[in-house]
């Protein structure tokens, strides 16, 4: 008697799998009748299993416990309490808790995974191969080259030159380029940053692409940025621009 516990996620397989096992047994043994049941939700029942196989002969009951778990074999025992039957308690494979797997498992397990890759290999029909590659540029994609500003050190209540941020369009379609401030104490450039004389807020430029596929960056855009400094400010001033770019449809 095979004893499995059962599977309540794909009980249709469970049965099928433990029937397999059992045909397998059959073949290789000399056991009047291999028969199986199950410790969980499945069907049929281990116990009830167990009891019908009784009224044929004697019962030998093994389980599928690789481990040889006593955690499991436990529960085996307390499964078929009352009933007359053979179990070593040692499971499947035969080896208590406290010894090591047999080292044939592993040798088996990689020449059976050895034997299917060879297989495998020997199905494959002979011939050249080419192999494939590709780059694709994405519709969206820019960059900014001018990493940092620095207006230097003006008086409040004037303007200041205009420094050049440069954006590049590495993308394969024209965007739309928005800019936004992430960081900004005391609204210092929320109010007195300008982009091609627009405030941040407002700012937006169309960038196309570069449709000549001659240029190793894409197509560069130059934003002039300057600051109109209000009467009260004073001190330093740190602040960060993000450049936002979106499909131009």
């Amino acid at each position: 008697m095979i004893c499995r516990w059962g599977d309540s996620t794909y009980l249709q397989h469970s049965e099928l799998y433990a029937q397999s096992l059992a045909d397998q047994v059959k073949k290789i043994s000399d056991f009047k009748d291999v028969r199986f049941g199950f410790m969980g939700i499945s069907s049929p029942n281990i116990r009830q299993t167990v009891a019908d196989a009784l009224h044929d002969g004697p019962v030998v009951v093994v389980t599928t416990n690789s481990l040889g778990s006593s955690y499991v074999d436990n529960l085996v025992s307390g499964k078929l309490e009352g009933l007359s039957y053979a179990f070593n308690g040692k499971g499947y494979y035969g080896y208590p808790e406290d010894l090591e797997p047999h080292p044939n498992i592993a040798r088996w397990i990689e020449a059976t995974v050895s034997e299917q890759m060879k297989a495998t290999r020997d199905d494959t029909p002979e011939g050249s191969t080419t192999s494939l590659t590709v780059e694709i540029t994405p519709a969206i994609s820019t960059i900014v080259t001018t990493t940092s500003v620095d207006f230097g050190r003006i008086n409040a209540g004037t303007t200041s030159d205009s420094h050049t941020i440069t954006v590049v369009n590495t993308g394969a379609g024209s965007a739309t380029v928005s800019t936004m401030l992430l960081d900004d104490r005391d609204g210092f450039y929320n109010e007195s940053l300008r982009l091609n004389g627009m405030m941040v807020g407002n700012f937006s430029a169309v960038m196309p692409s570069d449709t000549s596929n001659t240029s190793e960056f894409g197509y560069e855009y130059e934003v002039l940025a300057n600051l109109v400094v209000p009467d009260w400010a004073g001190g330093k001033y740190d602040g960060t621009i993000f450049f936002v770019a979106e499909s131009e449809s």
